[in-house]
């Protein structure tokens, strides 16, 4: 970004209302765009998802998940956190949607099991 004299780029009138407030300073005007998420310009989250995508359908068809640390040079536990977690929080929802169709209560959690009466 290169420094402009505001004399140079704004109109009389704005730039007398502007030395109101700010004359002699040294301002920072953004762009009027919306800011984007992280990794939206350089097109990294995108990548990231599809590579979640991938590394979810490896382990459901049976890779395991040292294998799948190997192949992506991520750790044991980045692969046991970011991705079987998910897995069984959404075996969890699934369990909770069938418990309330047919009445039933499930107690427990994904660690220690779960139960219905």
């Amino acid at each position: 970004m290169k420094y402009e004299n505001a004399g140079e780029v704004l109109p009389e009138e704005l730039l007398k209302e502007i030395q109101k407030y700010a004359a002699g300073k040294l301002l920072y005007i953004p762009k009027g765009e919306e800011k984007k998420d992280w990794g939206e310009t350089s097109g990294y989250r995108d990548r990231l998802q599809r590579r979640n995508v991938m590394i979810r359908n490896k382990y459901a068809n049976g890779m395991t998940v040292s294998e799948l640390a190997d192949e992506y040079f991520l750790s044991l536990d980045s692969i046991k956190k970011s991705f079987i977690r998910r897995k069984m929080i959404g075996i969890s929802l699934m369990l909770r949607r069938y418990a309330r169709q047919y009445n039933m209560r499930i107690t427990g959690c994904w660690k220690n099991g779960f139960s219905a009466t």
